[in-house]
């Protein structure tokens, strides 16, 4: 069991910030390692895409709980089969653009904050929609900025998303917002700057009729999770001679900026 304790342990020896290590060999490919990025990346998408597939089709896999063990069992749940830390918070530093992350050991901290002001969204069944919609934003916009996970926060924070509203008598359509449209809105929220954000949110959150859940299972099984590109870059880049010295340090890393599908951000 490999041992995450600096920026250095989440690549594969001699490939740093080339390749992240991942367990493919032990899961799908029978043995053969994956070294090439684009490789991981294809296989990363078909994967999630088929977990997130019986996720929705067998909804007890995750307890609905809201709160951070729920947020780190759905990024389990879909990345199990792709990288060893699958659901456990990252340990180093990191940003995206000029964005800085949650420190490493403020993750869990700072996910009770966000999700105890968020609650059981079942009482929002009985609230103004206005009201909804400003939690929405403040809850999806906390679990950005807190960049739990060293990847994979942008498909896992949607997912976790949508279940808020279903749980709340909404449905989010992420399809119907252009991706670069998301993440300029996200970029401006994180700048303390929500009102973008709040108005997507507004346009693609619907009332959960009942007619709605066969068509809501058809677009989720339609919409394809990507892998997040740019990857994740640690606050002062170091090479691996140098990683060890890098230890848990915070890291904050706003959102995935690709996980798209043709027309707009999938969960």
């Amino acid at each position: 069991m490999t041992m995450f304790q600096n920026w250095g342990d989440y690549w594969w020896p001699d490939q740093y910030e080339e390749c992240l290590r991942n367990i493919l060999h032990q899961t799908v490919t029978d043995g053969r390692e994956i070294h090439d990025p684009d490789e991981l990346a294809r296989l990363e998408r078909q994967l999630t895409t088929i977990r997130a597939a019986e996720l929705i089709a067998h909804p007890e896999h995750v307890a609905r709980t809201f709160d951070a063990d729920h947020y780190h069992a759905l990024h389990r749940w879909l990345f199990r089969d792709v990288y060893e830390w699958s659901g456990s918070p990252r340990v180093v530093t990191t940003l995206k653009g000029d964005s800085q992350f949650a420190d490493p050991e403020d993750i869990d901290r700072l996910l009770d904050i966000v999700l105890n002001n968020l609650g059981d969204p079942a009482r929002f069944r009985t609230q103004p929609r206005a009201e909804f919609l400003e939690t929405l934003t403040s809850t999806f916009t906390g679990l950005l900025m807190i960049h739990p996970h060293l990847e994979g926060n942008g498909r896992t924070s949607r997912l976790f998303m949508q279940q808020v509203a279903e749980h709340a008598g909404y449905r989010i359509d992420w399809t119907q917002v252009p991706a670069t449209q998301l993440v300029d809105a996200t970029i401006d929220a994180f700048r303390l700057d929500p009102d973008a954000l709040q108005r997507i949110l507004h346009d693609i959150t619907h009332p959960l009729q009942d007619s709605d859940r066969a068509a809501l299972f058809r677009q989720r099984m339609r919409t394809v999770p990507q892998p997040g590109t740019p990857r994740t870059q640690p606050v002062s880049p170091q090479p691996p001679e140098h990683a060890a010295e890098q230890r848990a340090t915070p890291t904050r890393r706003p959102y995935d900026q690709g996980n798209t599908t043709e027309h707009g951000p999938a969960l």
